[in-house]
Protein backbone atom coordinates (compact mmCIF):
# COMPACT_ATOMS: atom_id res chain seq x y z
CA UNK A 1 0.00 0.00 0.00
CA UNK A 2 1.32 3.33 -0.77
CA UNK A 3 2.15 6.12 1.59
CA UNK A 4 -0.66 8.89 1.91
CA UNK A 5 0.20 12.60 2.34
CA UNK A 6 -1.48 13.58 5.74
CA UNK A 7 0.06 17.00 6.19
CA UNK A 8 2.00 19.52 4.80
CA UNK A 9 3.03 23.51 4.85
CA UNK A 10 4.11 25.70 2.98
CA UNK A 11 6.27 28.24 4.50
CA UNK A 12 6.09 31.26 2.19
CA UNK A 13 5.15 34.53 3.87
CA UNK A 14 5.57 32.64 7.48
CA UNK A 15 2.28 30.52 6.71
CA UNK A 16 2.58 27.97 9.71
CA UNK A 17 -1.44 26.94 8.85
CA UNK A 18 -1.78 22.93 6.83
CA UNK A 19 -2.86 22.12 3.47
CA UNK A 20 -3.19 19.01 3.65
CA UNK A 21 -4.28 18.61 7.29
CA UNK A 22 -6.30 15.14 6.84
CA UNK A 23 -6.12 14.23 10.99
CA UNK A 24 -6.98 17.96 12.14
CA UNK A 25 -3.61 18.60 13.24
CA UNK A 26 -3.89 22.07 12.95
CA UNK A 27 -1.25 24.49 12.64
CA UNK A 28 2.42 24.32 13.39
CA UNK A 29 3.76 25.68 16.15
CA UNK A 30 6.89 27.88 17.39
CA UNK A 31 8.71 25.79 20.06
CA UNK A 32 11.83 26.97 21.87
CA UNK A 33 13.95 25.45 24.51
CA UNK A 34 16.96 25.86 26.59
CA UNK A 35 19.06 29.73 27.20
CA UNK A 36 19.38 30.76 23.70
CA UNK A 37 17.70 33.85 22.18
CA UNK A 38 15.38 32.33 19.15
CA UNK A 39 13.55 34.17 16.70
CA UNK A 40 11.23 33.48 13.54
CA UNK A 41 10.89 35.93 10.51
CA UNK A 42 8.33 35.70 7.38
CA UNK A 43 10.05 35.69 4.18
CA UNK A 44 8.49 35.33 0.56
CA UNK A 45 10.38 32.12 0.11
CA UNK A 46 9.41 30.69 3.76
CA UNK A 47 10.08 31.32 7.14
CA UNK A 48 13.82 32.51 8.38
CA UNK A 49 14.61 30.59 12.41
CA UNK A 50 17.79 31.67 13.97
CA UNK A 51 18.84 31.07 17.42
CA UNK A 52 21.78 32.95 19.82
CA UNK A 53 23.37 31.26 22.11
CA UNK A 54 26.42 31.56 24.48
CA UNK A 55 27.86 28.22 26.10
CA UNK A 56 24.12 26.28 26.71
CA UNK A 57 21.99 23.82 24.32
CA UNK A 58 19.29 25.53 23.02
CA UNK A 59 17.03 24.98 20.31
CA UNK A 60 13.87 26.62 18.02
CA UNK A 61 11.48 24.67 15.65
CA UNK A 62 8.52 24.19 14.39
CA UNK A 63 6.19 21.17 15.37
CA UNK A 64 2.44 19.45 14.58
CA UNK A 65 1.28 19.04 18.21
CA UNK A 66 -1.31 15.90 17.92
CA UNK A 67 -4.39 15.20 20.11
CA UNK A 68 -3.63 12.58 22.24
CA UNK A 69 -4.04 8.98 21.13
CA UNK A 70 -4.36 10.38 17.10
CA UNK A 71 -1.10 8.79 16.32
CA UNK A 72 0.50 5.43 17.57
CA UNK A 73 3.56 4.87 18.20
CA UNK A 74 3.78 1.57 15.83
CA UNK A 75 2.91 3.40 12.79
CA UNK A 76 4.68 3.69 9.38
CA UNK A 77 5.62 7.02 8.51
CA UNK A 78 7.76 9.54 6.87
CA UNK A 79 8.85 13.33 7.71
CA UNK A 80 10.64 15.62 5.11
CA UNK A 81 11.58 19.23 5.08
CA UNK A 82 13.11 21.81 2.49
CA UNK A 83 15.35 24.50 3.61
CA UNK A 84 18.40 26.60 2.54
CA UNK A 85 20.74 29.26 3.49
CA UNK A 86 22.19 27.71 6.35
CA UNK A 87 24.41 30.09 8.41
CA UNK A 88 26.48 29.98 11.39
CA UNK A 89 28.40 33.11 13.15
CA UNK A 90 30.49 33.36 16.11
CA UNK A 91 29.74 35.01 18.73
CA UNK A 92 30.05 38.89 18.91
CA UNK A 93 32.03 38.45 22.32
CA UNK A 94 34.79 35.89 21.10
CA UNK A 95 35.81 34.30 18.49
CA UNK A 96 34.34 30.72 19.19
CA UNK A 97 32.75 28.54 16.08
CA UNK A 98 29.20 28.10 16.71
CA UNK A 99 29.70 24.08 15.21
CA UNK A 100 28.78 22.07 15.51
CA UNK A 101 25.08 22.41 14.85
CA UNK A 102 22.15 20.99 13.14
CA UNK A 103 18.99 20.62 11.67
CA UNK A 104 17.51 17.97 12.87
CA UNK A 105 13.50 15.98 12.33
CA UNK A 106 12.10 14.86 15.49
CA UNK A 107 9.50 12.21 16.35
CA UNK A 108 9.07 13.09 20.07
CA UNK A 109 6.76 12.36 23.04
CA UNK A 110 6.34 15.97 23.75
CA UNK A 111 4.51 19.30 22.48
CA UNK A 112 6.31 22.07 20.85
CA UNK A 113 8.91 22.82 23.42
CA UNK A 114 12.09 20.39 23.64
CA UNK A 115 12.81 19.46 27.47
CA UNK A 116 16.19 17.78 28.42
CA UNK A 117 16.50 13.82 27.87
CA UNK A 118 12.90 14.31 26.01
CA UNK A 119 12.06 10.63 24.88
CA UNK A 120 12.85 11.17 20.92
CA UNK A 121 14.13 9.86 17.50
CA UNK A 122 15.69 12.25 15.03
CA UNK A 123 17.48 12.54 11.43
CA UNK A 124 19.61 15.14 11.51
CA UNK A 125 21.81 17.59 8.78
CA UNK A 126 24.42 18.43 10.59
CA UNK A 127 27.21 21.05 10.22
CA UNK A 128 30.59 20.43 11.45
CA UNK A 129 33.33 22.71 11.62
CA UNK A 130 35.27 20.16 9.23
CA UNK A 131 31.94 20.11 7.09
CA UNK A 132 28.24 18.92 6.05
CA UNK A 133 26.93 15.34 7.11
CA UNK A 134 23.69 13.56 7.71
CA UNK A 135 23.35 12.02 11.09
CA UNK A 136 21.28 9.55 13.34
CA UNK A 137 21.96 10.48 16.43
CA UNK A 138 21.57 7.78 18.90
CA UNK A 139 21.51 5.02 16.31
CA UNK A 140 22.62 1.25 17.64
CA UNK A 141 25.00 0.13 14.59
CA UNK A 142 27.60 2.45 16.08
CA UNK A 143 28.98 3.47 12.58
CA UNK A 144 30.37 7.01 11.97
CA UNK A 145 28.53 9.18 9.08
CA UNK A 146 30.43 10.26 6.15
CA UNK A 147 31.44 13.76 5.51
CA UNK A 148 29.67 15.24 2.34
CA UNK A 149 31.00 18.32 1.89
CA UNK A 150 34.31 19.77 2.86
CA UNK A 151 35.36 22.21 4.26
CA UNK A 152 32.78 24.26 6.03
CA UNK A 153 31.72 26.86 3.24
CA UNK A 154 28.51 28.55 3.98
CA UNK A 155 28.58 30.67 1.06
CA UNK A 156 28.96 27.64 -1.37
CA UNK A 157 25.94 26.11 0.16
CA UNK A 158 23.74 29.34 0.03
CA UNK A 159 22.35 28.16 -3.40
CA UNK A 160 21.15 24.67 -3.13
CA UNK A 161 17.98 23.28 -1.47
CA UNK A 162 18.75 20.97 1.37
CA UNK A 163 15.88 18.29 1.42
CA UNK A 164 15.98 15.89 4.62
CA UNK A 165 13.70 13.05 4.90
CA UNK A 166 13.26 10.92 8.31
CA UNK A 167 11.60 7.25 7.33
CA UNK A 168 10.61 6.31 10.78
CA UNK A 169 8.73 3.06 12.11
CA UNK A 170 7.55 2.18 15.33
CA UNK A 171 5.87 -1.27 15.37
CA UNK A 172 8.44 -2.39 17.86
CA UNK A 173 9.40 0.36 18.97
CA UNK A 174 7.48 0.31 22.76
CA UNK A 175 9.98 -1.85 24.63
CA UNK A 176 11.79 -2.53 21.63
CA UNK A 177 13.48 -0.75 18.86
CA UNK A 178 12.20 1.69 16.12
CA UNK A 179 14.28 1.14 12.83
CA UNK A 180 14.07 3.79 9.42
CA UNK A 181 16.66 5.59 7.34
CA UNK A 182 17.48 9.11 6.76
CA UNK A 183 17.53 10.76 3.69
CA UNK A 184 19.77 13.86 2.48
CA UNK A 185 19.80 15.71 -0.65
CA UNK A 186 21.62 18.72 -0.96
CA UNK A 187 20.36 20.45 -4.82
CA UNK A 188 22.05 22.29 -7.37
CA UNK A 189 24.20 23.33 -8.09
CA UNK A 190 25.70 20.63 -5.22
CA UNK A 191 24.69 17.37 -6.27
CA UNK A 192 25.04 15.98 -3.08
CA UNK A 193 23.06 13.28 -1.44
CA UNK A 194 23.32 10.51 1.38
CA UNK A 195 21.16 7.88 2.90
CA UNK A 196 21.52 6.40 6.99
CA UNK A 197 19.83 3.27 8.00
CA UNK A 198 19.35 2.59 12.00
CA UNK A 199 17.42 1.49 15.17
CA UNK A 200 16.76 3.75 17.49
CA UNK A 201 15.57 3.18 21.48
CA UNK A 202 14.79 6.84 22.30
CA UNK A 203 10.89 6.17 22.08
CA UNK A 204 11.16 2.79 23.60
CA UNK A 205 11.15 3.27 27.58
CA UNK A 206 7.23 2.61 27.75
CA UNK A 207 5.87 6.59 28.81
CA UNK A 208 3.54 6.33 26.34
CA UNK A 209 1.79 4.51 23.30
CA UNK A 210 1.94 7.16 20.60
CA UNK A 211 3.27 10.25 19.43
CA UNK A 212 3.34 13.67 20.75
CA UNK A 213 4.96 15.61 18.05
CA UNK A 214 6.55 15.40 14.82
CA UNK A 215 8.69 18.98 13.56
CA UNK A 216 11.83 20.04 12.81
CA UNK A 217 14.01 21.98 14.84
CA UNK A 218 17.71 24.03 14.84
CA UNK A 219 19.48 23.37 17.55
CA UNK A 220 23.40 23.71 18.95
CA UNK A 221 26.08 21.46 20.83
CA UNK A 222 27.33 23.78 24.09
CA UNK A 223 28.94 26.28 21.79
CA UNK A 224 28.52 30.47 21.55
CA UNK A 225 27.63 31.62 18.14
CA UNK A 226 24.47 32.72 15.89
CA UNK A 227 22.52 29.58 13.57
CA UNK A 228 20.04 30.43 10.95
CA UNK A 229 18.23 28.53 8.19
CA UNK A 230 15.33 29.32 5.74
CA UNK A 231 12.78 26.70 6.51
CA UNK A 232 10.61 26.28 3.06
CA UNK A 233 8.21 23.60 3.76
CA UNK A 234 7.22 20.54 5.88
CA UNK A 235 5.55 17.24 4.90
CA UNK A 236 4.39 14.03 6.85
CA UNK A 237 3.13 10.93 5.16
CA UNK A 238 1.80 7.30 6.75
CA UNK A 239 0.99 3.97 5.94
Amino acid sequence: MPSQRVYEVDFRQGNLSPSPDANGWGDMRIGRSGPGVGSSAADPQGLNLSLSFDGEPAAIGLYAVLPEGNLPLARRLTTSVEFDRPEGRPAASGSDRPEPWAVALQVKFGDEDFVENEPSVNVTCQFRPNGTRLNTPGHLQGDQPATLITPLDYASLSPGVFTLEHHFCGVNAAGGHSVGFGALTIGAPIRVSDVRACSNKGLSGGEQDWIGALGVTITNLPRAGEIGVRVRSFAVSVW
